[in-house]
């Protein structure tokens, strides 16, 4: 995965799982088990995820902009 982003879809094709697994193990969900969330973590880590803030954000509609003006 050179020069691009990775995401939970090229993560849960290199383990053959869904992408709402890796979502469900990435944000700790207790409806995946200890073994997969291991596993996607690792994957993660191995590939470089970061996490897309600005589409997190975009989804729970906060932007997490704290600038207070005067």
């Amino acid at each position: 995965m050179k020069n691009s982003k990775v995401s939970i879809h090229d993560i849960a094709r290199e383990l053959k799982v869904n992408s709402s697994t890796v979502s469900r193990a990435l944000s700790n969900n207790p409806r995946v088990s200890q073994k997969t969330k291991d596993r996607v973590n690792a994957k993660a880590t191995e590939l470089g995820y970061q996490k897309n803030l600005l589409a997190s954000s975009s989804r729970n509609n906060k932007t997490h902009n704290w600038c207070h003006r005067p």
